[in-house]
C-alpha cells in the first residue's frame, strides 16, 4: 500500500456537513436616537436584510446576544423569537358607532345632495368673463 493511501478503517463514516458559504454585505448604522439625559455616544438602530437573516438562520424578533469588541460587533442567536406585542381587542361601543354615523350625516346633509349644478355659460357670458 502506498504511503499516501488512506486505510479503510481510518476513514470517517460520518461525513462533515458543509457549512454554507459566509454571506457579507455592507450597510451603515442608523441615525442617532436622541435620549434625554444621556451622555456620550447616542444609541442607534441597525437594519438587517432578509438575505443576512436567512444565511444566519435567524428571524425577526429572535433573542440575540450582542458582543462588542474594538471595531466589530458580533450578533449571536441565543433563543427563539419572543412573543410580539398583543393589542387587546376592544369591546364594541355602540355609542361610538352612533356618533360616527351622526358626524357623517352632518358633514353631508341631504339638502346639499338636491342642489343642481348651475347651467353652463353661453358664448355671450363667456366672452364677458374674458374681459
Amino acid at each position: 500500500m502506498p504511503k499516501n493511501a488512506v486505510k479503510p478503517e481510518t476513514t470517517n463514516s460520518n461525513p462533515v456537513t458543509e457549512l454554507p458559504e459566509p454571506y457579507s454585505e455592507k450597510t451603515s448604522l442608523g441615525g442617532p436616537i436622541p435620549k434625554i439625559g444621556s451622555h456620550g455616544v447616542m444609541p442607534c438602530r441597525l437594519q438587517l436584510s432578509p438575505k443576512i437573516l436567512e444565511q444566519a438562520a435567524m428571524k425577526p424578533r429572535d433573542q440575540v446576544q450582542v458582543i462588542s469588541e474594538a471595531g466589530q460587533i458580533t450578533i449571536r442567536k441565543i433563543g427563539e423569537p419572543r412573543q410580539g406585542y398583543s393589542i387587546p381587542q376592544s369591546k364594541p361601543r355602540p355609542e361610538l358607532d352612533e356618533f360616527l354615523l351622526d358626524m357623517k350625516k352632518r358633514s353631508n346633509p341631504p339638502e346639499w345632495e338636491d342642489e343642481e349644478e348651475p347651467d353652463p355659460l353661453n358664448e355671450d357670458q363667456v366672452s364677458r368673463e374674458e374681459l
